[in-house]
This record gives C-alpha cells, structure tokens and sequence, in this order.
C-alpha cells in the first residue's frame, strides 16, 4: 500500500459498526447496561460494609482521638496538634521510622531476588519438580513463632549450630552473638526473612508468571543470537513485570505490616531498639499497657474471636483482588451468551462464575488457612483469656497456661509444640498444592 494512502473499510464492516452503535444506545441495552451497574453494586456491598465498619470507622477514630489526650478507655479533651508536637519532638520516634524504613526496603529487596531466583530455579528443573517445589515452599507455611524460636537456637552465642559450624570450619573460638549485637543483627534478621511466608507465596506467583511467557520468544532470541543474560533481560523481565510489581507492592505491605511477627519473637525489638519497629513500638506503647481494643470493649468482643473472625467475613483486599484478576480472564462471550439465552446476572454468577472459580476458592482458602493458623498479631491484641489463647501465641508467653511459667526456657518442650503447629500447614501443603499453585495460575496474575 502507498504511502499517505488510507485503507478502505468494506462496506459490511461500516455496516457492522453501525448496528453495534446502534443497539448499544437501544433502550433494552441502557436497561441491561443499569441492571450490570446495580447487580455490581449488590455484590460489592458486603465489602463496602466490612470496609467502612472495619477500616474506615476505625481510621477515622484513630485520627479523631489523635487531636485530643484521651486514653484507649475513652475520655480526652481536644489539644490540638500537641500530640503530634511530642511525637516529633520524640528521638525513640525517629529511631523506630528509620529502623523501619531501613528493614522494609532492604526486606524487600532481598526477599524478591530470593523468590524470583527459586522460581526461575523451578523453572528449569525437568525432574522432581514438585519435590523441590515443596522444599522450596517449606518455610512459608511454618509459623513465625516456631520459625524465631527455631532461628534464635541456631543463632545462640554458645550453643547455636551456626556459631559451631563456623568453629569446625576455620578452627577459631569465634563466637559472635548475632542476635543480640547491634551490628550484626541486621543481617542475621534479613537472612530469616528468607524462609517467612510471603517469599514462599511470591515464588509461587512468579513461577506461575514464567510457566506463562511463550517458548517462541526464548528460541528466536537464541536464533538471534542473545545470550541467556539478554534472554533474561529482553524476555523475562518485560513478560513478567506486572507479576514483578504487584509482589513489589505486596511485600512492600507486609514488610510494614508484618514485620511485627517476625521481630517481635525473635528480638522483641533489640538490641537496643536496633530492631524497633514503628508497629513494634506501638505496641509496647499501647497494647502492653492495655491489652484491650476500644471499640471490641464496647461491643464486648474482649477475649473473643470476633475481632478476627468478622472482619475476615466481608473480604480481605487481597482476596478480593484475586478473584477480580480471575473474573477478568474470563472471556466474555460466556457472559454475553448467558444473557441471550435469558439468564440474569444472579444466574450467571451461579451458573458460570462459581464453577470457573473453583482453583481460586481453593487458594484463597489454603492461603488464608495458613495465614489464621501462624497469626500472632491479632490474637496478642484481642486475647487475654487462656480460654481462647491460640499456639502463637503461646509459644510468645512460654506456655503459661502449660503451668511451665511465662519466662521458661524449656526448649524441648518448645520446640514440641513447635512441631505440631507446623504439621497441620504441611498437611494442608501436600494434599492441596497442585490446587494452590492451579489457581494462582488461573486467578490472571500470568503477566
């Protein structure tokens, strides 16, 4: 075709196009089109409820009492900025927001080139892939009160295994105490946060992600002549970078928000608040002092299970966002037929929706399964009672309620209750994972 020259459109396209705009602006389409946006609305309520009732009433209050001197049992008058005034003025502030923003940058990174290197690792095995699949995935699922404990044995000045290793290997009575030295604490902290539980679910994504990219592109850039950096760096990366930025986010979040169970069992902030956390000083600030939730107090969900199990009801963002991933995949001429043979949106949600869905209920559910079984920080926020107490937890007051007393150091014992809270999550592993890794590859995170 000449340049400069416009390609004709055949008549039967223009025609086409025209019945298209057509029915779109029909009255039965505005009416389907008003019934898609109301069927919309319904099915997000409940998340809307969940979401105003427990974030955005919570958020409000917290940032409302912030203005005043009232105390976690109510009361205050209003004084202004002077809260904020101490807050700033405070050296422990500062010392816990660089402290956290030095562990969530570098937790970050390390834990991303960790996960992303085992996938690619899974990815070129041929032989016992699920095997080392499985090795691989290990530590994500054990509890990070048993992971601490576990770790601050194998780290102990004296009697730990890597300080004797080191000792057998160069043959020097060297014995550095990793955790408790102010200098060395950083990366004994960052080299556990290799075996947490979200570096074992964002390998499982990316190598979902790179079981994705097309062979095509790999054997014509080796007909190209690229080596395998520039495969890597033209191919794999491009392919993946979407993937490559929602684990970004997502470790991004709970570097902030769940480094609390990570430190808190392993240094409780030492140190010398070397590992002090911004959320691990609020809560020696407030939680340790109080122990209660205000607004659980008033509804009388004090050493209960509601705080957790509620808000768990209407969705967590994360949850939400797999299934809208996955229904997006979803072509959408199933839909469109669904409605020509009369079926409404209710129907299709019954019918066609709930049926594709099955590999991401499964996730979702081994995944929030083993999230509710290693959670500490909830229960050590809303529980008291020894009624209602869960293992984490526990394990973090050295089994009081065992009659072994709250500071005892019985480490066999420790690590037997140790082990029997990591079975049920393996158990849970080995009879689900081809589900689990199926549905976070059809919930439409492949790049």
């Amino acid at each position: 075709m000449a340049a400069g020259k416009k390609r004709k459109t055949s008549p039967s396209r223009n025609t086409q196009d025209a019945r298209t705009a057509h029915t779109n602006r029909s009255p039965q389409a505005k009416k389907r089109r008003r019934k898609d946006i109301l069927s919309a609305y319904a099915f997000l309520t409940p998340w809307i409820i969940g979401f105003l009732l427990f974030s955005g009433f919570p958020i409000l209050y917290v940032f409302t009492m912030s203005f005043t001197d009232a105390t976690m049992l109510g009361g205050g008058e209003f004084v202004g900025f002077s809260n904020y005034t101490k807050m700033f003025q405070d050296s422990s502030f500062w010392n816990s927001l660089w402290v956290t923003l030095v562990f969530s940058i570098f937790s970050v990174l390390i834990t991303i080139i960790w996960a992303f290197f085992l996938a690619m690792l899974l990815n070129a095995q041929k032989r016992f892939n699920g095997v080392f699949q499985f090795i691989y995935f290990l530590p994500a699922v054990v509890p990070s009160v048993a992971l601490a404990f576990a770790f601050q044995m194998i780290f102990a000045k004296d009697t730990g295994i890597f300080n004797y290793l080191i000792g057998r290997a160069t043959g020097l009575n060297f014995a550095p105490n990793w955790l408790y030295d102010e200098t060395l604490v950083y990366p004994t902290v960052f080299f556990i946060m290799l075996f947490t539980y979200s570096t074992g679910q964002m390998m499982l994504i990316f190598r979902s992600g790179l079981k994705e990219v097309p062979r095509e592109l790999y054997e014509a850039a080796s007909l190209d002549g690229a080596t395998a950096f520039q495969k890597f760096r033209n191919v794999t990366l491009p392919a993946i970078s979407p993937i490559l930025l929602f684990n970004m986010i997502m470790a991004s979040i709970g570097a902030l928000n769940g480094s609390f169970a990570v430190l808190y069992p392993l240094t409780g902030g030492g140190p010398n608040e070397a590992t002090n956390v911004l959320s691990l000083s609020l809560y020696k600030e407030v939680f340790l002092n109080f122990r209660v939730g205000y607004d659980c107090c008033l509804v009388g969900w004090l050493d209960t299970l509601l705080p957790m199990i509620v808000p768990a009801f209407f969705a967590y963002p994360y949850n939400v966002f797999l299934f809208r991933q996955f229904f997006r995949s979803i072509p959408k001429d199933l839909d469109e037929a669904a409605c020509i043979d009369g079926c409404g949106r209710i129907g299709v949600f019954l019918r066609i929706l709930l049926p594709l869905s099955r590999p991401v209920f499964i996730t979702i559910g081994i995944l929030s399964a083993v999230f509710w079984w290693n959670e500490l920080t909830q229960p050590l926020i809303y529980v008291n009672s020894d009624t209602w107490k869960p293992l984490t937890v526990a394990l973090m007051t050295r089994f009081k309620f065992f009659g072994l007393g709250p500071n005892t150091t019985t480490w066999n014992v420790l690590m037997a209750v140790s082990t029997l809270m990591i079975l049920p999550p393996i158990l849970l592993y080995l009879c689900a994972s081809r589900y689990l890794v199926e549905g976070i590859k059809t919930s439409g995170m492949k790049g």
